[in-house]
């Protein structure tokens, strides 16, 4: 387990002594690379590494070759050699051309000819075929351009609007009441500053929708798509708590929740006690709700009455709609620039941690029950 005294980078793998060093570490590009691979779900990249790839990218750049040609007869200028050839061979050049050789001498003719200037920065000879295939960017050259092109926000800059606060906690206030932009589980955060300095990377660098995570040209078109269709919020369902774990600290949960197995990790097991722990992982504590109409089981699923099915088969609209007032009120209850940790929220929270406490009590079954099996080999001749 990781010390709570030391400061860590997760999506560089790195330790910093000092908060000073993790914040010189966050602003840069080398940390921005990283994050921007996390949101392309590819692994961390060394610091060595990184920057042999930044020289040589800007090698590459300082060897490309620099063509300019003029066509005399049309007085027009090129920058691409594909252009200029096209133009060469196009009707209207081959009868000015034409025109020009017939009225003029050959002295002049030398003079009107069309000229080509070429200003190699580098004199490495380039192969005709690659100049005719198309060119595609490499995964370096494509996340080197993005982060060049790159928005990076301010701690006091608002995500969604661009708007500077005063304070970064005036900002999270900020985009909590104008955009609905709140941080869940506030009182479980360990590091909320890196928490929204990884948002803002996923907005300003990566160019994605912290919603539903599509991507677009530049983060002013990610506001745009968030302000449009509500999706100023961040994505906190199951399947999707692995992107933020780093930044939460739930270790005050697992009391109660997730409990050493009662066998010996080296003891082996009989069929009947490894029945008994499968049976005992799926079971848990009911606890009735003051309702009286639902029980709450011990890994938080929540189970509704028969009397009431008629109610439960009802579909209702998935768009939450409340007047002014009502967001007015809930917005201030909002605790620590953080709604406040509802029963569905702890719910929730039990439920992952009986999760994980079920899988991992079926694996210790699973490799116990392999020393039960006995394995032959058939004797054959070959």
């Amino acid at each position: 387990a990781i010390m709570s005294d030391v400061l860590t980078c997760i999506a560089c793998r790195q330790t910093f002594d000092t908060p000073a060093l993790q914040r010189s570490h966050y602003q840069g590009d080398y940390h921005r690379f990283n994050l921007k691979r996390k949101v392309l779900n590819l692994p961390p990249v060394t610091e060595e590494l990184f920057q042999q790839k930044v020289k040589e990218l800007k090698e590459k750049q300082n060897t490309k070759e620099v063509f300019t040609g003029y066509c005399s007869f049309c007085k027009k200028k090129f920058s691409n050699q594909k252009t200029y050839d096209a133009h060469v061979k196009s009707k209207k050049h081959l009868e000015k051309e034409r025109i020009a050789r017939e009225d003029a001498s050959d002295e002049e003719l030398e003079g009107t000819r069309t000229s080509i200037t070429r200003k190699p920065i580098d004199q490495t000879p380039v192969a005709p075929k690659k100049e005719e295939e198309p060119q595609y960017k490499t995964e370096e050259e494509f996340i080197a351009e993005k982060m060049k092109n790159a928005h990076k926000f301010e701690e006091d800059e608002c995500l969604i609007c661009f708007r500077h606060s005063d304070s970064f906690e005036s900002n999270i206030e900020h985009m909590a009441k104008e955009h609905g932009l709140y941080i869940p589980d506030l009182d479980y955060v360990s590091d909320l500053g890196g928490l929204v300095g990884y948002l803002g990377e996923k907005v300003g660098t990566g160019n994605a929708c912290l919603y539903c995570n599509k991507i677009f040209r530049d983060a002013e078109a990610v506001a745009n798509h968030m302000r449009s269709l509500s999706h100023a919020k961040l994505k906190y369902d199951d399947d999707d708590l692995d992107e933020y774990e780093e930044f939460y600290d739930f270790s005050k949960t697992w009391e109660g929740v997730e409990g050493e197995s009662e066998f010996d990790e080296n003891e082996d097991i009989t069929p009947e006690q490894q029945q008994q722990l499968i049976l005992k992982s799926g079971k848990g504590i009911v606890d009735i709700d003051d309702d009286g109409y639902s029980l709450t089981l011990a890994n938080g699923k929540r189970i509704g009455h028969r009397d009431l099915a008629v109610f439960y088969k009802q579909n209702f609209s998935s768009i939450a709609r409340r007047d002014p007032e009502t967001t007015k009120a809930v917005l201030n209850k909002y605790k620590a620039l953080g709604w406040k940790t509802k029963v569905s929220d702890k719910q929730r929270i039990a439920q992952r941690h009986q999760q994980r406490k079920y899988f991992t009590e079926q694996m210790q079954v699973g490799v116990k029950s392999n020393r039960l099996q006995k394995y032959f080999r058939e004797q054959v001749l070959y």
